[in-house]
């Protein structure tokens, strides 16, 4: 059975991958999601300045939000050296949701949210180096300290 367009499906997070947009070098986790009937579909949390239409919080700390929701520490998620690893550790094999879209491209997660019951491409993937999370930027402006 394939993804059905714009319908929240939960599934289980299979791989997660730190990666950088190929243009702006844009800050992402690229989650690879499985359901048992469905197959495999990616997506991925950009971690930017840009504010999330519903909170009104920068992406990056709903993404940070939504790792703490899924069993993530504050601490180990400011470690520069193992940070990847702990999200990596923590997150795979978690239930999360997923609304899948199909384009040109073909289907991918428009949105992958953590599960209250009831987001791949041609991104490279990134080495963990300093950990985004450890310090806020200085202002909505301000890229993220990396």
């Amino acid at each position: 059975m394939p993804w059905q367009d714009n319908e929240w499906t939960a599934a289980k997070v299979a791989d997660v991958e730190y990666i950088l947009s190929p243009q702006k070098q844009t800050p992402g986790l690229e989650l690879t999601c499985h359901h048992p009937e469905n197959g495999e579909i990616k997506g991925v949390w950009w971690m930017t300045n840009t504010l999330n239409q519903k909170t009104g919080i920068p992406m990056w700390k709903v993404v940070y939000q939504r790792l703490l929701l899924l069993g993530c520490t504050e601490e180990e998620l400011k470690k520069s050296d193992t940070w990847v690893q702990h999200i990596k550790e923590t997150i795979v094999g978690k239930q999360v949701s997923v609304m899948p879209e199909t384009d040109n491209y073909g289907t991918k997660a428009s949105a992958i949210g953590v599960s209250t019951g009831g987001g791949g491409g041609f991104h490279a993937q990134a080495a963990g180096g300093a950990s985004p999370f450890a310090v806020a930027p200085m202002s909505d402006n301000e890229d993220l300290p990396f």
